[in-house]
């Protein structure tokens, strides 16, 4: 037996063994959601996720000017708008213990406004 057909037959047999645990890997788990308040103050806040999973910030604004920012595991992602019936979003991946820093402003925030933590399956 070759050394390619040896790998192949080790790296089969090892995903087979561990099919539902990687299949789980990414998936969210909603029923424990963490709901957190989205700040409206331009100030830098944290969070350090208890597990692996997303982070979803979002909000709207109704007029003038809107602001999101998050930065997750070295990633950097900002929205800056100005204008009327804004929507700014992101979902990022984050990893257990690893701060996440993210900030919020909008003028005149409409009723849109979400930070949720969602906990992947495997990590609950």
């Amino acid at each position: 037996m070759s050394l390619k057909s040896l790998v192949q037959l080790f790296a089969e047999k090892f995903l087979q063994s561990k099919k539902k645990w990687v299949s789980q890997q990414r998936n969210i788990s909603p029923s424990n959601v963490v709901e957190l308040s989205l700040p409206n103050d331009f100030d830098l806040h944290s969070y350090v996720p208890p597990a692996d999973g997303l982070l979803v910030l979002g909000q709207s604004c109704s007029a003038g000017a809107c602001y999101l920012e998050v930065n997750a595991s070295g990633a950097r992602f900002n929205l800056d708008q100005s204008g009327t019936g804004i929507y700014q979003g992101f979902t990022v991946q984050v990893n257990r213990g690893q701060t996440v820093y993210f900030k919020a402003s909008a003028d005149n925030r409409g009723s849109y406004s979400i930070l949720y933590f969602i906990p992947f399956v495997s990590q609950t």
